[in-house]
């Protein structure tokens, strides 16, 4: 179309070469995309470019082609005028009458009056704007009754093989110049003697030709159709619905005020207008369609996404207990490690309190049968006493130290950032996870390596999450040094080696192993929930994730480094 304007615009402007080169361009452009009536637009006006320039086997050789164009398009009437120029026809007065046919009418006459083509754009452009099939038949229906004159109509579409009756369009004989009542139609009350003739509905559908009657009841061949004969009908006219040559439907008029009631100028009003009909029709049919699956893909969705929520939520109720039991892990290892370190003070107490139950003992055993007891030998006596009390106080501190710990630790704190010392804070899980491996794993025996860089001093964090990192980084390092020892071919020494460092504006841990390393093919999801290297019932997967996500929302990075059969590392970096 641009081509061709620009043709145009040369065209007027007397630059004849360019013209020719943008009306041939558009030609070609609209032959090659496919669009039939752009290509015949072009032949045509290229024709007539030639015809004034004197050309004139050029020119109808393209207008001939436009004409063939047309033709293929549908544009009946624009053919009809390509013809008429083409070869003028010979006057009425010589031509020869046909008898009359099936679709013509006795009456048929060359009318003198030129279509309203403005009238006939504008209902044309209505019928296409409409997408919905209800309203698009409505639409459709009360211009097509008032373009055509007709008292009444019924549309039937076309579905797999059979004709269904849709509509049906109707004036009111009180009030002629309001617009059409348009109603729907159910089957059975709309068939041959319901409200319109059948037989003429099918010899349309079948031969995909035009009936027009100017009084039904009196000529042609559906004199004897039993609803022409009860209803006296007069004027009929039915026209197939065609879009590149598929049935789309069937369009059934009548007029019983007037014989004759359907023009040549009306039919061809409606031939104009049936190719936008078929085309409306079936894109509404399509939309319709494509309405109905997106609703059912609608619903499908819904259901999936229900579904999907459901087991959204049973997962996250297995994943809170998985977290809880992991919790739990966790506590129980801690709990073992506190049990081991309050044992040992304990037995110090009971065994420094038997000692002074003896001690006691023997001094009012002395004083009972010796009156004459050296003051030396009961201060020797009283001086064991007050040292097995001391011991006894300074286990007792000792114990109530863990005790508070461990109450603090089970408390969970108040989940609010507080600056602490990391290296202490460190030191003592890494402690405590000791203790809990030696409850859980006496055949172990770690060399633990302690670097504390003094630089790191205080931090900002949370001491209960962070320790529960500590605590699984530790665990799992106890476990894969376990691992490497049962497997060990030769001499092996357990290693654990925990360090911090400053670096800049933050700090760094580091929990390293010479255990059996992890794989590097491993490496990618070892933070990932639930993925585990320990045995089946030995781990929940959990640890490490829920270690990454404490690291993460701390503004830290947690990662791991090393190398299979050699151990590995584990790096926390935390903001200083």
């Amino acid at each position: 179309m641009h081509a061709l304007v620009g043709a145009e615009l040369a065209r007027l402007a007397g630059e004849i070469g360019e013209a020719i080169e943008l009306y041939e361009r558009a030609i070609t452009s609209a032959r090659a995309h496919g669009f039939l009536q752009d290509e015949a637009l072009a032949s045509e006006l290229y024709g007539r470019f030639w015809l004034r320039r004197g050309k004139e086997r050029l020119g109808r050789d393209y207008l001939a082609d436009a004409r063939y164009g047309f033709e293929l398009w549908g544009a009946r009437r624009k053919v009809a005028l390509l013809d008429a120029e083409l070869n003028p026809p010979q006057p009425l007065a010589e031509a020869p009458l046909d008898r009359t046919t099936l679709t013509t009418t006795s009456t048929r006459q060359q009318t003198s009056r030129v279509l309203d083509l403005g009238s006939v754009l504008k209902a044309s452009q209505a019928i296409a704007s409409e997408l919905v099939l209800e309203r698009l038949l409505t639409k459709l229906m009360t211009i097509v009754i008032e373009n055509a004159g007709a008292e009444r109509g019924v549309l039937l579409l076309a579905q797999g093989e059979e004709l269904i009756p849709s509509v049906e369009a109707r004036v009111d004989p009180a009030d002629p110049r309001a617009a059409p009542a348009v109603t729907e139609l159910d089957l059975v009350s709309s068939v041959e003697g319901g409200q319109f003739a059948e037989s003429i509905a099918v010899y349309v559908e079948r031969t995909r030709e035009s009936v027009v009657l100017a009084d039904a009841a009196h000529e042609g061949d559906f004199t004897q159709s039993p609803y022409i004969t009860r209803n006296q009908t007069r004027s009929v006219l039915c026209m197939p619905l065609l879009n590149h040559g598929k049935l789309i439907g069937v369009l059934y008029l009548e007029n019983n005020l007037a014989t004759g009631a359907f023009t040549q100028e009306r039919l061809e009003v409606l031939r104009l207008l049936s190719a936008q009909v078929a085309v409306s029709i079936e894109n509404a049919v399509l939309y319709g369609q494509l309405e109905q699956r997106v609703g059912e893909r609608t619903a499908e969705l819904q259901k999936k996404n229900a579904d999907l929520e459901e087991a959204l939520h049973h997962l996250k109720a297995t994943q809170f207990q998985l977290v809880q039991s992991e919790k739990m892990a966790s506590l129980g290892q801690l709990t073992a490690g506190i049990a081991h370190e309050i044992k040992n003070p304990l037995n110090f107490i009971n065994n420094f309190a038997e000692a002074n139950v003896d001690i006691t003992a023997e001094i009012l055993d002395g004083l009972a049968s010796n009156r004459d007891l050296k003051v030396a030998e009961i201060e020797d006596l009283v001086v064991s006493l007050k040292q097995s009390a001391e011991k006894i106080a300074e286990n007792g501190r000792r114990t109530d130290g863990i005790v508070r710990g461990m109450m603090q630790h089970a408390s969970g704190g108040t989940g609010e950032r507080q600056r602490v010392g990391l290296n202490g804070l460190l030191d003592q899980y890494v402690s405590l996870a000791y203790h809990g491996m030696r409850a859980q794993k006496l055949d172990l025996n770690v060399i633990i390596e302690r670097d504390y860089d003094e630089a790191v001093g205080a931090i900002e964090l949370v001491p209960q999450e962070i320790g529960r990192v500590f605590v699984n980084l530790l665990t799992n390092a106890f476990h894969a040094l376990r691992e490497k020892q049962r497997s060990a071919a030769g001499p092996y020494v357990p290693t654990l080696m925990v360090s911090t460092r400053r670096l800049g504006r933050e700090v760094e841990i580091r929990v390293r192993d010479n255990g059996v390393g992890v794989p590097e093919a491993l490496r990618a999801k070892i933070f990932h929930p639930f993925f585990t290297t320990k045995p089946t019932g030995q781990g929940t997967g959990l640890g490490l994730s829920l270690s990454y996500d404490i690291v993460q929302a701390h503004r830290g990075t947690l990662r791991v480094d090393g190398r299979e059969g050699e151990g590995a590392t584990f790096i926390v970096a935390l903001p200083g």
